[in-house]
């Protein structure tokens, strides 16, 4: 029944395995958006990672490092792209802010040529080969796993962080607290796409929600960063020239931080709707699940009992039929 079971997560990750293969040239190449389809591939195979019984910590642990070699350099790509908006939107800070892409670009290429040496070491088509097959040692140790059960008890308890999150962000301005927010729910909508991928939970009309309110929360989070990089800039001399205009684009920027923390809060209610949903979808279905613990608790007993039936047959003496049997005579001698 788990081997069954098993099948479709180990298909969602194979899929999440081969996108992130196909976007590997590009993000040797430096390719903005092969870096960004890379990292979502890789965060949604970490999301389906233990639900796999071939899986183990260090495979955990390579695509957690490939996703910081990854992320580092998009949150750098996505500065760029702000500061080209900026560009647009403040023509008389033009000289500041180009100041500060350059700044952005210099960090941008020590990001890549880091991640690209740390991605040197790794082979993905091993990787993939290694996780397609599981020794038949770790299949039989894992029967008894309910791996549809997991599924949703992980999306419960992503649910439950996501609204733990929420509360404790409050309604002040708190960008670490915000932060919390915004990787809480991404968790999960991963945890609701492999539960409808799987066919566990109905969850197709969930994810597009959870996209929508990760939007605000990841536009949030980016023009944070931005900001944290324009205030570290005008700390250093080599901004001296053009610290006005500067000053000018974090007025900018923190004006914009306050605007969509106002939206966030607005949405904040919807937000928690959806935790509610998504633990209401997330409900065990009991009379499938007794059925389904029935039926592998017989499949049990019968592997056990097979062995036992086998020897008794064999050790048993066998009983000759009777008309096999010597006939023993009662006749007596006369005296």
């Amino acid at each position: 029944m788990t081997l069954l079971a098993s099948r479709r997560p180990q298909l969602f990750l194979a899929r999440n395995l081969n996108a992130l293969r196909s976007q590997w040239s590009g993000v040797r190449d430096g390719e903005i958006e092969s870096v960004h389809q890379a990292r979502v591939a890789t965060r949604r195979i970490r999301a389906a990672l233990p639900l796999l019984v071939q899986t183990t910590q260090a495979d955990r642990r390579l695509f957690k490092y490939i996703g910081r070699r990854l992320g580092r350099v998009r949150e750098l790509d996505v500065a760029q792209g702000l500061l080209a908006e900026m560009e647009r939107q403040l023509p008389s800070s033009a000289c500041g802010i180009a100041t500060l892409r350059r700044d952005i670009r210099a960090k941008q290429d020590r990001a890549r040529v880091k991640m690209l040496k740390g991605l040197d070491r790794i082979d993905l088509r091993a990787e993939a080969e290694h996780i397609r097959h599981a020794s038949l040692a770790r299949h039989l140790a894992a029967y008894w796993r309910d791996i549809p059960s997991e599924i949703r008890r992980d999306m419960v308890a992503a649910s439950d962080a996501f609204r733990k999150a929420i509360a404790h962000a409050a309604g002040v301005y708190m960008p670490n607290r915000l932060h919390s927010v915004r990787i809480a729910a991404k968790k999960l909508r991963y945890s609701v796409e492999i539960a409808d991928d799987t066919g566990v939970v109905a969850g197709a009309h969930i994810v597009p929600r959870l996209k929508k309110a990760q939007e605000t929360l990841g536009r949030l989070h980016d023009l944070q960063v931005l900001l944290a990089h324009v205030r570290k800039y005008r700390s250093t001399k080599g901004a001296e020239p053009v610290s006005d205009e500067l000053a000018v684009l974090e007025a900018v920027l923190w004006a914009q931080c306050q605007e969509l923390h106002g939206k966030y809060l607005v949405k904040r209610e919807r937000m928690l709707a959806l935790c509610d949903m998504c633990r209401h979808a997330a409900r065990p279905q009991r009379v499938a699940h007794a059925a389904k613990m029935t039926i592998r608790s017989l499949s049990a007993l019968a592997l056990a009992a097979a062995p036992i039936v086998v020897w008794h047959e064999t050790a048993a003496p066998a009983i000759e039929p009777e008309e096999t049997r010597p006939r023993q005579s009662f006749a007596t001698s006369a005296p």
